[in-house]
């Protein structure tokens, strides 16, 4: 795998993530349509509570996956560029504060920024090793990791998502 020039490292979900998020969340909301269409012109189908559950059920997947949950973060000198399946941006490593567990969830860690709402990815091999490839380069940052990303690391199968440039 080759880096973008300037890459110090990067870390990564495995391959083949975005295409199926963006294809899971595309048949949920258009599941999430036809429940809707259905109810409103009163035909046969599911409950109307159950209709409203499947709806905002869908909207909130949609908004974490495609928004909020990174599947990509490339390190550079002054910077921590991050991808969702659908955005992407940069932020400088001086506004990164810590590398923590998600406190809804301690497989996802949270790139806590001193403004702004914070990056997130889940863990996966490799995750401690660019943890600590951020925290080489930004030595400010708070980096302590969870349960999960210590397990991921020492399970003996799976692919590391961190590489070097």
């Amino acid at each position: 795998m080759t880096s973008a020039p300037g890459v110090l490292a990067s870390y990564r979900l495995y391959a083949g993530y975005r295409v199926r998020v963006l294809l899971s969340t595309g048949l949920f909301g258009a599941l999430a349509v036809t429940v809707a269409v259905r109810e409103v012109l009163g035909r046969s189908g599911p409950p109307a509570w159950f209709t409203a559950i499947w709806i905002c059920g869908a909207c909130w997947t949609a908004y974490w996956l495609l928004l909020r949950l990174s599947y990509r973060l490339e390190l550079t000198e002054d910077s921590l560029k991050w991808r969702t399946p659908i955005r992407s941006g940069s932020v400088p490593l001086l506004e990164l504060v810590s590398i923590r567990p998600q406190t809804w969830g301690s497989n996802v860690l949270r790139f806590k920024l001193r403004a702004g709402p914070p990056l997130l990815i889940m863990t996966r091999k490799g995750s401690a090793p660019f943890a600590d490839a951020v925290q080489r380069a930004a030595p400010g940052v708070d980096v302590r990791l969870g349960w999960q990303a210590a397990f991921s690391e020492r399970r003996p199968w799976g692919r590391s998502g961190f590489h070097r440039s």
